[in-house]
């Protein structure tokens, strides 16, 4: 009996390792056109960042620090040439002096193949810079402001795409105070 469950695994095993061999790696959608795209974090359905959304400003992870977080998604390319590819996400205070509040810096871009074939990169954090790494040094946050949210992102062939996505940065209400 033993042998009987040995061999039925060892042919389950071969299965599983043949199927995934033969599993489609491309992750493209030949009828959509090449984009990038800002969505709202989490890991379920795709959620798109659009114009004059809300969108959420907490501390950061390690309890210091200001931060937004958002999805990114890329459509119209294979994982082989847009799973490592680099991301800037900035946040511009829209004003009469527009002020960059992120700090500069590029970040490599983990995208994984979804069910719709595009590329996705969950849960990214976007980091105000030093200056702002309390609520109280943001100035305008407990009313919100209106801001620009970009994304450009460079493929490992060179090639640019980017979006820009005007949005309302808010601070929960349900953020404890700091002292």
């Amino acid at each position: 009996m033993a042998l009987k469950q040995l061999l039925w695994a060892v042919s389950f095993i071969i299965v599983l390792l043949c199927s995934a061999g033969c599993e489609e790696t491309s992750c493209i959608n030949p009828d959509e056109e090449l984009s990038v795209q800002l969505g709202y974090p989490g890991m379920g359905e795709w959620i798109p960042i659009e114009e004059g959304d809300d969108v959420l400003v907490s501390p950061g992870s390690q309890g210091w620090g200001l931060m937004v977080e958002v999805n990114i998604r890329i459509a119209g390319l294979s994982a082989d040439e847009g799973a490592y590819s680099t991301a800037a996400v900035h946040i511009v205070r829209l004003s009469e002096a527009r002020e960059q509040l992120t700090a500069p810096g590029t970040r490599m871009l983990a995208a994984l193949c979804q069910d719709d074939d595009a590329l996705m990169s969950r849960n990214r954090r976007v980091e105000f810079g030093e200056d702002y790494m309390l609520f109280e040094e943001l100035e305008g946050i407990d009313e919100g402001f209106d801001a620009l949210l970009s994304i450009e992102v460079e493929f490992h062939d060179g090639t640019l795409f980017s979006q820009e996505v005007e949005v309302h940065l808010f601070r929960d209400e349900l953020s404890p105070p700091e002292d």
